[in-house]
């Protein structure tokens, strides 16, 4: 096991060698595999760059985000502005369904609510958002409806599943993906996706 002092020097290396992050001041705190990541960024991208650059560090067990994100000499937004923002960019997206997703925002904390049919319309109305002047953190609270039958979201092992004529592509943790009703269509897009059908 790596010592408390190693495992600091290995995450402030991987934050300074990522391109974005190389002039930032972040500070690290190591505690037997606990990282917590302190400082200040100006952008929310760049925060969530710096979570991303560490994961997968030997001795990283987990990590505490306090990055606080602020702007600098550009204008303050005013939650209310920052809203109107980021609901129109979602709904002038064509691969999220309009008025399908609630937004409130509170010191800049956009919090996303709603229904929608498959996970990357989820993670799409998320990733559209998150360059957002003004946006400091984003908690992404969309819920799937994809009817996929119980027996399918069951059986984690199997990705692809075909039933009748509808296959069904689950994510690595088990929510629908995508569900097709011409598997003539979309087969192959599965099989190089996905793994064997049930």
């Amino acid at each position: 096991m790596k010592s408390n002092a190693e495992l600091k020097n290995n995450v402030l290396r991987a934050l300074k060698s990522n391109e974005f992050l190389f002039d930032e001041c972040i500070g690290v705190c190591a505690n037997n595999g606990l990282i917590i990541l302190s400082g200040t960024v100006d952008n929310y991208i760049k925060k969530i760059e710096a979570v991303d650059s560490i994961q997968g560090i030997e001795g990283v067990n987990s990590v505490i985000d306090n990055i606080e994100v602020q702007y600098g000499c550009l204008p303050k937004i005013s939650d209310a502005e920052i809203a109107i923002i980021v609901l129109n960019t979602i709904n002038w997206n064509w691969e999220v369904p309009p008025q399908k997703v609630t937004v409130r925002v509170q010191n800049g904390q956009v919090t996303l609510a709603g229904e929608v049919q498959w996970n990357f319309q989820k993670e799409v109305a998320e990733e559209i958002i998150i360059n957002i002047a003004g946006v400091r953190s984003v908690i992404n609270n969309i819920h799937i409806i994809g009817n996929v039958p119980d027996r399918i979201v069951s059986n984690p092992e199997k990705r692809l599943h075909k039933e009748g004529n509808k296959i069904y592509l689950l994510d690595a943790a088990g929510r629908l993906f995508r569900k097709s009703s011409e598997p003539k269509i979309d087969f192959n897009f599965m099989l190089f996706h996905g793994s064997g059908l049930n």
